[in-house]
């Protein structure tokens, strides 16, 4: 076991002591004897605080804040500090312990007594006590174990010392830590908790799986029974089934006869059938619900459309119109061209030139007479 032992420890502005006081621990025995206020106690949390980084008795419950530390009625600026020579595994060394801001700092020495740079908690914990945790444990689980286990093994409360002067049967849990405290072997007497509660939570489940195999175990024999009682399965009866979904379905039943192996095929045919119907229900479904989108414009749409077949209707009389002066002008240069066998070719070309703008002319205006536009015409 890990041998952690102050020889002298030097305390300053930390909470009742205010001015630099030095205590010297070196004699195998050290009895302090003074009067209530005096320091005794600020004595023990300033030991308390050097090797753990709190005081036990000062925390809110998860929650140790260093500015308790501070002394109530001094004016001094001096942040706490406690420097103390220490016997590490017989080895002397030295321990400083200082606040900085929200935090502490602590800081080792050699032989030399120069201090080196600042270690964290879990370092200096794991130095002072590393048997209070296993190697491999996380830090965050290692931290409190291993200040317990320096607060177990070095300090000896009230009413620690009361507990086991104690005979009541309801502290005898208690006197079981305190002593295991005292040892040093708390973190195993903790480890053998847990595994007895281990062992308790694992016992009811064990139980439980064992009620939930047991029922399992009857309803298979009560399903074998059933199974066995039961006739044997039909096989025109499915193929019933399957003729009476083919016909619903309008699909041709096949012959009656067919053999068994056939079913399956019937069975996916019938299948592919649902998805592809389903398909189409779906596409409906789709385009009724584009069309009631649209369905709020229908009223302006049949007005144009109404619109438009009086428009076309128009329209229709006045090609009717055109086509017939159309044809009437072809007769009209027929008669011309015949007349020109009998004229001489000059005549007869500025004749019929002069005819058919005569009689293309009243085409051409007839549009514009109706109020269209020579855009609309090409």
């Amino acid at each position: 076991m890990t041998g952690v032992r102050i020889s002298k420890m030097r305390v300053e502005a930390f909470r009742g002591i205010g001015t630099p006081t030095e205590f010297d621990f070196t004699s195998p025995l050290t009895l302090v004897f003074a009067a209530n206020g005096t320091g005794k106690t600020t004595m023990c949390e300033a030991a308390e605080w050097l090797l753990t980084g709190q005081v036990e008795r000062l925390r809110d419950k998860s929650h140790f804040d260093q500015a308790v530390l501070f002394p109530k009625f001094s004016h001094s600026m001096q942040a706490p500090v406690v420097d103390a020579q220490i016997h590490l595994n017989g080895t002397a060394q030295r321990l400083q312990r200082i606040v900085a801001g929200d935090l502490t700092q602590a800081r080792m020495a050699g032989t030399d007594g120069a201090l080196g740079a600042a270690i964290g908690l879990n370092d200096i914990l794991n130095r002072l006590a590393p048997a209070a945790a296993a190697a491999d444990s996380h830090h965050l689980r290692a931290i409190p174990l291993r200040q317990g286990w320096l607060r177990g093994t070095r300090f000896l409360s009230a009413e620690a010392l009361a507990t086991l002067v104690d005979s009541d049967d309801g502290t005898v849990e208690r006197r079981k830590d305190v002593f295991a405290d005292l040892l040093g072997i708390r973190h195993l007497l903790e480890a053998e908790k847990l595994a007895e509660r281990y062992v308790a939570e694992i016992g009811s489940r064990e139980r439980f799986l064992a009620q939930t195999v047991a029922g399992r175990e009857e309803e298979i024999m009560r399903l074998t029974v059933e199974l066995e009682s039961a006739p044997p399965p039909s096989i025109s009866s499915a193929a019933v089934e399957v003729a009476a979904a083919e016909h619903r379905l309008g699909l041709s039943a096949g012959l009656a006869d067919e053999p068994q192996a056939s079913l399956g095929a019937r069975i996916e045919a019938l299948d592919v059938e649902r998805h592809r119907r389903q398909h189409i229900l779906v596409t409906r479904r789709d385009a009724i619900d584009a069309s009631a989108v649209r369905w709020p414009e229908r009223a302006q749409l049949v007005t144009a459309i109404a619109a438009l077949e009086a428009e076309h209707s128009a329209l229709t009389g006045k090609v009717a119109e055109i086509v017939l002066e159309g044809q009437k002008a072809g007769a009209d240069v027929a008669a011309a061209s015949t007349r020109c066998d009998t004229q001489g070719t000059e005549t007869c070309t500025r004749g019929s030139a002069n005819r058919v703008n005569s009689l293309s002319s009243p085409l051409l205006q007839r549009p514009l007479q109706h109020g269209d536009t020579e855009s609309d015409w090409g």
